[in-house]
């Protein structure tokens, strides 16, 4: 029989979240900057119930298969492996001179971070799928000078077009979601183990803090809808990281510019921090 995960609320959001059109998550991210309790509830319940219904230390985060290399030195970003190639050429990222802390440092990119062997299943009937591949963040980044770990979710818009791949709050509600179920100490000592040149040991082990990084290519804010959604979820941000509940896991939501041509390019949107 196979290792059973916990199907917590957060994942479940997302799920939802990415299914629902573009008009629904504006409404969803309006109505949770005018009340964030329930994300901030669905949040910190769900790292409380992956604490305690999930340790797989020796599982690494990658498949054992080959991967497909990333781009050599794109001249134009256009999806996530541009944009990881891109970090990894610059050998990560200075986001804005006046805030040297927010420097970060390339680590991976689409980690599982439930990746399980073995047939593994959900703990409730809801959760459809396979669970050890239900949660892919786009990047795993660290930060340059203490070593937390950063999940950075990219959002790419194409040029000349009314097509982006994802919003600021789907963004944000993956990048959520992958926090919920790595900031535990047993996933903690698993990401030291499979990365042990980019992650050290927390100030308190049995509460790893990490960061979110929103990284936007090509923002148009003419798209529908895509200024509200963005304007939502920066003060949906700024009030998740007040919530002590949620501070206890995550330090700081931060929103990076791209620029889609040339050489990496970044510049800081916002920081949502205590």
């Amino acid at each position: 029989m196979g290792r059973v995960i916990p199907y917590t609320k957060i994942l479940d959001l997302h799920r939802q979240v990415r299914s629902w059109s573009r008009a629904e998550r504006r409404q969803e991210a309006q109505a949770l900057a005018a009340d964030p309790v329930p994300l901030a509830e669905a949040f910190s319940e769900s790292v409380a119930e992956f604490a305690a219904g999930y340790a797989n230390p020796d599982e690494h985060f990658l498949p054992t298969s080959t991967r497909k290399p990333l781009p050599a030195s794109p001249s134009v970003l256009v999806d996530t492996d541009t944009v990881a190639s891109a970090i990894f050429d610059a050998d990560g990222g200075d986001v804005d001179r006046r805030r040297p802390d927010l420097s970060y440092v390339y680590v991976e990119r689409e980690v599982s971070v439930l990746r399980t062997t073995g047939d593994a299943t959900w703990d409730k009937p809801n959760g459809a799928g396979k669970a050890g591949r239900s949660l892919l963040p786009d990047l795993l980044l660290a930060n340059r000078h203490d070593r937390t770990p950063i999940i950075g979710e990219v959002k790419v818009t194409k040029r000349g077009s009314n097509q982006t791949d994802k919003d600021h709050f789907a963004a944000l509600v993956q990048a959520l979601a992958a926090v919920a179920h790595l900031a535990t100490p047993a996933q903690y000592e698993r990401l030291r183990r499979r990365f042990p040149e980019r992650f050290t040991e927390p100030a308190d082990h049995r509460h790893p803090r990490l960061d979110i990084y929103l990284l936007s290519v090509g923002f148009n804010p003419e798209i529908t809808d895509l200024q509200a959604i963005s304007k939502a979820t920066i003060a949906v941000s700024q009030q998740l990281v007040q919530d002590q509940r949620v501070a206890e896991h995550l330090r700081r939501i931060v929103g990076v510019d791209l620029d889609s041509a040339g050489p990496l390019t970044q510049r800081l949107s916002f920081v949502a921090e205590q």
